[in-house]
């Protein structure tokens, strides 16, 4: 390898389908151990949660770690990946940035492809 960034000839020809199961794994912005903290980890459980009970995903299995979280889902009806996935780091950020008293920036943070709403001092 050259040392250069490979996830993105990972994803060539990868597409989302309803009703297939992903694989998805994401890491917290510069691999803070955001999830370290069991109320913070409930945050991110319950976005999971809820979109199961608003049928945009079947969660499968899950796991959270400090820095990082895999999910195993099955996708809903009509549903894309990237705005399933989107959603639940929309959501965690928002609740995580309500609770610290920080605000929550509206810049959006790319990282080899894996877009994380972007809190100051967290993400």
């Amino acid at each position: 390898m050259d040392g250069k960034p490979q996830a993105g000839a990972l994803r060539r020809g990868r597409y989302s389908e309803s009703g297939r199961s992903h694989l998805v794994t994401s890491v917290t912005l510069g691999r803070r151990p955001v999830f370290c903290d069991l109320a913070a980890a409930r945050v991110l459980v319950r976005a999971l949660r809820r979109e199961q009970e608003q049928k945009r995903a079947s969660t499968l299995a899950y796991v959270v770690m400090p820095d990082h979280f895999h999910w195993l889902l099955t996708l809903g009806e009509k549903r894309s990946l990237s705005v399933v996935v989107r959603a639940v780091k929309a959501v965690t950020a928002h609740e995580l940035g309500a609770r610290s008293g920080r605000p929550v920036s509206t810049i959006m943070h790319c990282r080899e492809r894996k877009t994380w709403l972007r809190r100051r001092g967290m993400w």
